[in-house]
């Protein structure tokens, strides 16, 4: 097993510059929505992935005090549809249109439904690359 820290605007620079010849998983925990933009950035991670590869994706959905109050302020300017919305996270809506646009199909995802936990606006999502993405 091999961990990097990449810079999210720069996946495909930073990945090369670690000689990686093939990723299996990438867990990304409240990092992809500090992404200038998420829809470059995620295609950019679904190149990254072999055929059959998963991302565990930990994100903000929705605006939320508690995240507003701790995060907002660090978060770099945006230029995708957060700006045009005037927006700091993204709706889950949004995510799912992200996710089918840059290749993703979602396998699973916690909280749903009627947990307590949904309160949080927090979401895991796990995702695989689309075969026909490839």
């Amino acid at each position: 097993m091999r961990f990097e820290k990449i810079d999210i605007d720069n996946v495909l620079i930073d990945v090369k510059k670690i000689s990686v010849t093939y990723i299996d998983i990438i867990v990304a925990v409240g990092v992809i929505n500090n992404a200038k933009n998420i829809l470059k950035t995620m295609k950019d991670i679904n190149k990254l992935l072999q055929e059959d590869g998963y991302v565990f994706l930990v994100e903000a959905v929705g605006e939320s005090a508690p995240m507003l109050i701790s995060q907002a302020f660090m978060m770099q300017e945006t230029n995708d549809e957060r700006k045009e919305g005037n927006l700091t996270f993204l709706l889950i809506e949004q995510w799912y249109d992200i996710f089918a646009k840059s290749g993703f199909k979602v396998i699973d995802r916690f909280p749903d439904g009627n947990s307590c936990l949904t309160m949080f606006n927090q979401r895991l999502f796990v995702l695989q690359k689309e075969k026909e993405y490839v």
